[in-house]
């Protein structure tokens, strides 16, 4: 028997077998894109499954309630009915319609204040491009109308109101730097460089913070596609 005919031989041996299926079964689960299909920095969707790619992951919660607040965000389609304007292609900035309010036991007895400038809005693309709110003021410059059809959707300084006794209002974010980014039927293309992504608004987070009894309260909220109105 050779060296050869020897080393063949430990080979098929058992454990071999096994080393050899098990190294086999890792080399497929890592080099598979479905390998990587749970959502970053948090848990793992419930649908989740080495069998799914990730296009099956279907967003984020549209509706979160922390405490007696409750919030939900809808990406309005016929935004430029409402205020007039492309404000997306002709200002780069995204319209996020979000109702707030407060709902469940002792609702009725609190009483919460909320600022947009305080409340540090986020939106989280596909991508994990990172937007910034902008201020109504900001976005017209010296356009008085403009501002004030975007003021009168816009979400204010206020109390909080009763969740079903409100509708929605308006979060602007800036897409920057706009250049990279061009938008059509619901979906954003970030072009960096030699990579195009092309990106749903329905699967973004939008995150943002509210003060209740002295403490932040951290939400986090999947945005879903509305064909019109902010209710």
């Amino acid at each position: 028997m050779t060296a050869l005919d020897s080393y063949s031989r430990r080979l098929d041996a058992p454990i071999w077998r096994t080393m050899k299926s098990f190294l086999i079964l890792l080399t497929v689960a890592v080099s598979c894109p479905a390998f990587f299909g749970c959502a970053s920095g948090g848990e793992m969707p419930e649908d989740a499954s080495l069998a799914k790619s990730p296009a099956s992951f279907k967003g984020f919660s549209p509706i979160t309630k922390v405490e007696i607040i409750e919030a939900r965000a809808r990406f309005v389609e016929n935004y430029e009915k409402l205020f007039g304007e492309d404000l997306i292609d002709d200002y780069g900035v995204i319209p996020i319609a979000i109702k707030l309010g407060l709902k469940g036991r002792d609702s009725e007895h609190e009483t919460v204040y909320a600022s947009p400038e305080e409340m540090d809005f986020r939106l989280y693309l596909e991508d994990g491009s990172a937007l910034e709110a902008v201020s109504t003021a900001k976005i017209a410059g010296s356009d008085d109308d403009l501002e004030k059809k975007l003021n009168a959707h816009a979400l204010s300084t206020d109390n909080l109101p009763k969740f079903d006794a409100t509708g929605d209002k308006f979060v602007f974010f800036r897409l920057a730097p706009r250049k990279q980014f061009e938008f059509s039927s619901g979906r954003l293309t970030h072009q960096v460089g030699h990579i195009a992504r092309v990106l749903a608004i329905d699967r973004s987070l939008m995150s943002f913070k509210i003060t209740h009894a002295g403490k932040a309260l951290p939400f986090y909220i999947g945005i879903t596609r509305a064909q019109r109105g902010a209710e």
